[in-house]
């Protein structure tokens, strides 16, 4: 299968899973597959008060799946509904978040550039009704021109999906034993 083909495979998946997503959405979970969770760990400390305090806040939605990020070639979304659930036990799960980051190196922004300007015409084509499709556009062109690339999810969609997540190497997933 051509890569504009699996492209467009994901977004029919993503859109058809989460319908109240947005381009922000979409250019996250493609994001997230070229730099992992490497951004959020500057601090593992931090990271580990800021998932404990997540734990306590959410409720379970019987998430149970690893969910691709992307294309689901370097990473998945593994949500914190395992760890509610007490089917991953926390501290393993925090380690295998923290072995994922580590264990990744992060493409240069500039060819991140170039790969999502390949994915924004498969957008268009295959989203083209998405209600802030040109203004989420030009918010991520902007961001990308200044250096950057990190979009938290849209308003959009926390308010619809309440997501609870960590970003996991497939290495890991595996090793956590949760498929998707």
């Amino acid at each position: 299968m051509n890569e504009a083909n699996e492209i467009r495979k994901v977004l029919k998946f993503h859109l058809n899973t989460y319908p109240g997503s947005t381009v922000i959405d979409l250019y996250k979970s493609f994001f997230q597959d070229q730099y992992g969770p490497g951004h959020l760990l500057a601090d593992e400390d931090a990271a580990w008060r800021f998932l404990n305090l997540e734990l306590e806040e959410m409720k379970s939605q019987k998430r149970h799946i690893a969910e691709p990020c992307g294309l689901g070639r370097s990473f998945y979304r593994l949500s914190l509904d395992l760890v509610v659930d007490k089917i991953i036990d926390k501290n393993e799960y925090f380690e295998a978040f923290i072995a994922s980051s580590k264990t990744f190196i992060p493409v240069q922004v500039s060819t991140w550039q170039q790969q999502w300007s390949m994915i924004v015409p498969l957008i268009k084509e295959e989203a083209n009704n998405l209600p802030t499709l040109e203004e989420d556009l030009a918010r991520i062109d902007a961001l990308l021109i200044s250096g950057s690339y990190v979009m938290s999810h849209s308003q959009a969609y926390r308010d619809r999906y309440d997501p609870h997540y960590r970003i996991f190497s497939i290495t890991q997933r595996d090793r956590l034993g949760v498929s998707f």
